[in-house]
């Protein structure tokens, strides 16, 4: 008996072009050679089987019975792979006086493969061929089936008596029971299962009209789930949870519906599968998820959407790549990349997150999406971004040449879509929408979020500080509020991420870390406070003070925070009075210090003292380079693509500095 779970592993959107055979074999081929045991290199192991070849043999009327059932046996034992279409045909040649039973379990795979009910149903033949034999009792050629009764349920057809007549059921029956029910179905009460397909039997039918490939008919199908409310939402919870632990291919069409129905139902119980979801193993699913998520508008969702797209260990990103990225990347061979599907999920969280109020997700959207030097995206990816972009930045500078123009005019107009979201990005009125920070299932999320700050995992960091850079000021009072109690080592992270909101309110409790008894504390807070120093002039006068603080480490990083102030008399003449020369006598020597100084006078004083910056961008050392090119970016806000500072200067290849764009970079940073 065949099992009685037939999943395929082999992602397929059942409303993009499909993969390619080229690409399913592949994955058949990899599978079978990971399940291989010891003893599989011996000589004695049979030949595969040729799936295509078994399915046509089944199919033929023309062949002995006994060979058409082992033909069928042997395509069962394929565990992922062929054409749903041959399967059914197969199927249906072997219902009746044949065996029944082997039909069911062909038809079950159908569906597992990708068989979507409409393309056989309306034709009539599958669906005479499993009423007939549900509700023909009469006709002893055709015996009612549990089988195919099953089978008729699951397409969405039949009536469910005959299944109860002898119980427990087959393995065919749980099988498809299984796939009506859920992984949890237990074949051991029948009354309780009879309960539940009665129950559920409409919500699924509406379930199968809308994975329908006619328009009208899918239309119907989600509009008549909607309609039903919150009566609907225990099996499209039930049916999400399955997806999130991954589904036969066949079933990702349907399983799309569930999730958008879920997020138009607008019912935040749904709100923990669809975040489960964004986990799973198919890329169909996430991106259904996400989608459903922009429709429900919880903000409860924030984190971890933003989570998705900061996440760098995400499997699915690679696929977005125009070029085949590696066999470093990828188990998948050159030759199979061209069909491999992308699934655009970043770009779907990203929109979410733009529909809660989140601006954070366009700057992430535009470094990530739509900068050429980054990556060589696919065309739907970029576009998808840019259609993003318009919905909820109506203002921006968002021209088709981002999508579809030549490299130069791409750069060109990536530049000036970069430069007007840096004039905007602190813009609060920037999105129709508010984010809503005081929300309470957001706010114990925010926490949980802030807390990872305070725990020793490298990777857990980095996520958590990119994603409060794209959740901005709706993430400061969970910071503010974990900050205070936080061991000191973990105080430098919550600096981090305060500064990285870009919230004014974040520069009380940064101006309190200024205060700790510890001097690395004391430096980190200095040298983030540069983003709010041009703010809050507060920022600006304990910064000043800090410069004569008594850990060498927090004046250099008081001179590194007011690159960020504007220029003032005050602060020039406090700078004047800090020389290198004076921090050399209480700290020894430092040369991040003077080129830290020399920053902080180019704002100040004005270009003059570009000259001597350029030479550190110039300079032999990498790492004055880096430092030179650091302390220049954060005080005049330039991209970080304008110049790379690892390569030699004047190697071949190499880009040098623009110093046009730089010396315009600080008149506008100059300007009152």
């Amino acid at each position: 008996m065949p099992p009685d779970r037939l999943l395929s592993t082999t992602p397929r959107s059942q409303r993009v072009a499909p993969a390619t055979g080229a690409l399913r074999w592949g994955l058949l081929v990899l599978l079978v050679l990971a399940g291989a045991g010891p003893g599989a290199a011996r000589a004695e192991e049979p030949a595969p089987v040729d799936l295509a070849r078994e399915l046509r043999r089944a199919a033929r009327t023309d062949l002995p019975i006994a060979e058409r059932v082992a033909a069928a046996e042997a395509a069962l034992s394929v565990k992922v792979g062929g054409d749903p279409e041959a399967w059914a045909r197969a199927s249906l040649a072997l219902l009746g006086a044949h065996d029944d039973e082997l039909a069911a379990w062909m038809l079950l795979r159908a569906t597992h493969e990708g068989l979507r009910p409409s393309e056989w149903v309306t034709t009539g033949l599958l669906k005479a061929e499993i009423l007939r034999q549900a509700r023909s009792p009469s006709d002893r050629s055709y015996p009612p089936s549990a089988a195919l009764v099953a089978m008729g349920l699951l397409l969405g057809r039949g009536s469910a008596r005959e299944l109860f007549e002898t119980w427990p059921p087959t393995p065919v029956v749980a099988a498809c029971l299984a796939d009506l029910l859920g992984p949890d179905f237990a074949g051991g009460d029948a009354l309780g299962v009879r309960r539940n397909l009665e129950t559920t039997l409409p919500l699924r039918n509406d379930l199968g009209s809308a994975a329908s490939n006619d328009e009208a008919e899918a239309r119907a199908g989600l509009e008549a789930l909607v309609a039903r409310g919150e009566a609907a939402l225990p099996l499209l919870v039930s049916q999400a949870k399955r997806l999130a632990a991954g589904v036969p291919t066949g079933h990702l069409a349907q399983g799309m519906d569930v999730l958008s129905v879920l997020g138009q139902l607008g019912r935040r119980e749904a709100t923990p599968v669809l975040i489960a979801c964004l986990e799973a193993p198919q890329g169909w699913t996430r991106y259904a998820a996400a989608s459903a998520l922009a429709d429900l508008k919880d903000p409860a969702a924030a984190v971890a959407l933003a989570r998705q797209l900061v996440y760098a260990g995400d499997p699915f990103r690679a696929r977005e790549s125009w070029d085949f990225p590696g066999t470093t990347e990828s188990k998948i061979p050159p030759e199979a990349w061209p069909s491999v599907e992308y699934y655009v999920i970043d770009v779907a969280a990203a929109d979410a997150l733009l529909t809660l109020g989140a601006r954070g997700a366009a700057g992430w959207l535009i470094r990530n999406a739509l900068n050429p030097a980054r990556r060589n995206l696919r065309i739907r990816v970029a576009q998808d971004a840019l259609d993003s972009l318009r919905r909820h930045l109506p203002g921006a500078p968002l021209p088709e040449l981002l999508v579809e123009g030549g490299l130069p005019q791409r750069f060109e107009a990536f530049e000036a879509l970069d430069a007007w979201w840096r004039m905007h990005r602190d813009d609060v009125q920037l999105l129709a929408v508010t984010f809503q920070r005081d929300d309470p299932a957001f706010r114990e999320t925010a926490l949980a979020l802030s807390t990872r700050l305070t725990q020793p995992k490298v990777l857990e960091l980095m996520i958590a500080k990119d994603a409060c850079e794209i959740l901005g000021a709706a993430v400061t009072p969970a910071l503010t509020q974990v900050v205070g109690g936080a061991k000191p080592g973990a105080q430098t992270e919550l600096a981090r991420a305060l500064a990285r909101t870009r919230d004014p309110a974040a520069a009380a409790p940064l101006l309190g870390l200024l205060r700790a008894p510890q001097g690395f504390v004391r430096a980190a807070a200095a040298e983030v406070l540069d983003v709010y120093a041009g703010r809050d002039p507060a920022v600006v006068t304990a910064l000043v003070a800090a410069l004569d603080d008594s850990d060498c480490g927090v004046r250099l990083a008081a001179m590194k925070g007011l690159a960020g102030a504007p220029p003032a008399a005050a602060t020039l003449a406090a700078v004047r009075a800090h020389d290198e020369a004076q921090h050399v006598e209480r700290c020894g020597a430092d040369a991040n210090f003077g080129w830290a100084r020399t920053t902080v006078l180019l704002v100040q004083e004005g270009a003059v003292h570009w000259p001597a910056l350029e030479r550190g961008l110039l300079h032999e050392d990498r790492v004055v380079r880096r430092t030179a090119w650091d302390l220049l970016r954060t005080a005049l806000d330039l991209p970080e693509h304008l110049f790379d500072p690892l390569p030699v200067p004047g190697a071949a290849g190499t880009r040098s500095i623009d110093s046009a764009r730089v010396l315009k970079a600080l008149e506008r940073r100059r300007a009152p």
